[in-house]
């Protein structure tokens, strides 16, 4: 693919409202449709981002030929067929996590992106973002051997319909909980046991979710996760000459690193001085542009492996 790419978003809801702005004058697309339920909405949207085309049905985005790529920002509940539809009719796919609602549909969707032969990648934003290795590098220079792993994302989010409607795909641990529990994957790797697992339910779905990951090196990553409260979304890395602390794990703000005795021996803040939104988007163009069909950040592997742990854990909870 060697021309500017043609950009289409596919369910303009508040997430892609943020994520467009964040990216319009950050990622050189050719920001072409935009496809919504509502005709009405979607033109409002186009009108607003400075896109070409409104669609006021999704099979309108699928039938357009000039469309490249296609973000999808719907609820996960759509994201498989949604994903399907893209791909059948020959369009390269960014999706929003979760990827899918289980690790079998995921599987599916590579399956047939392998077999249209269309890049598919999952817009798990923190994959991308820089401070991925910066956070390593710190994990392997500054705090000694780690120990201890405590993730926390807690949001009060209860009035959200997708939420708490299970046909719509909700819960903590799909929508908010990925992220403490990638943290965990791709700082201290997949060999774990997934112990201690505790749940409180809202209707049919989790809404306070806890459980550890024992590794075999005697680590223990301790992850917590609502939708019912306020609590904060930050990463502590506990290590045998000391700590580090990470604000905001989904696309980290500040870091801090404590010694022995909890005194702050450097910080990091900002450790980003934008959204962040632009590296996931980045990185699909350069893939599309050097005719790849996965992105290095987010490899379809890595995208199973994290559904298939959240389908272990919402399995034991027998959810």
């Amino acid at each position: 693919m060697k021309k500017k790419i043609h950009f289409a978003v596919l369910g303009p809801g508040n997430i892609a409202e943020v994520v467009v702005g964040a990216i319009r004058n950050a990622v050189d697309f050719q920001y072409y449709a935009v496809a919504s339920r509502s005709l009405e909405r979607a033109e409002s949207f186009k009108n607003r981002h400075g896109f070409v085309k409104a669609y006021g049905s999704y099979e309108a985005l699928y039938q357009d030929d000039k469309i490249d790529l296609v973000y999808i920002a719907t609820p996960h509940a759509f994201h498989y067929e949604q994903m399907k539809q893209c791909i059948i009719h020959g369009k390269h796919v960014i999706c929003e996590k979760p990827f899918t609602i289980n690790a079998g549909q995921a599987e599916e969707i590579f399956d047939l992106a392998n077999k249209y032969d269309v890049l598919v990648t999952e817009a798990l934003m923190t994959a991308f973002m820089p401070s991925q290795k910066l956070i390593k590098e710190l994990l392997s220079n500054e705090i000694g051997t780690p120990i201890s792993y405590k993730g926390v994302f807690g949001a009060n989010l209860i009035h959200v319909e997708r939420l708490v409607k299970k046909s719509l795909g909700g819960g903590a641990l799909l929508d908010i909980g990925i992220y403490p529990l990638f943290f965990a994957v791709s700082m201290f790797g997949k060999d774990f046991e997934i112990k201690n697992i505790q749940i409180t339910s809202y209707h049919d779905v989790d809404a306070t979710t806890s459980f550890e990951l024992h590794y075999s090196n005697g680590l223990i990553a301790s992850i917590f996760t609502t939708i019912t409260e306020n609590i904060g979304c930050y990463g502590e890395v506990y290590g045998t000459e000391g700590k580090l602390y990470v604000e905001d794990i989904t696309r980290p703000s500040k870091i801090m690193i404590y010694d022995k005795k909890g005194k702050i021996k450097s910080k990091i803040d900002p450790v980003r001085t934008t959204t962040g939104y632009e590296y996931e988007f980045q990185s699909v163009q350069d893939a599309l542009l050097n005719n790849r069909r996965e992105c290095p950040e987010r490899p379809h592997e890595e995208t199973l492996f994290l559904m298939r742990t959240m389908d272990r854990i919402l399995k034991e909870m027998g959810n």
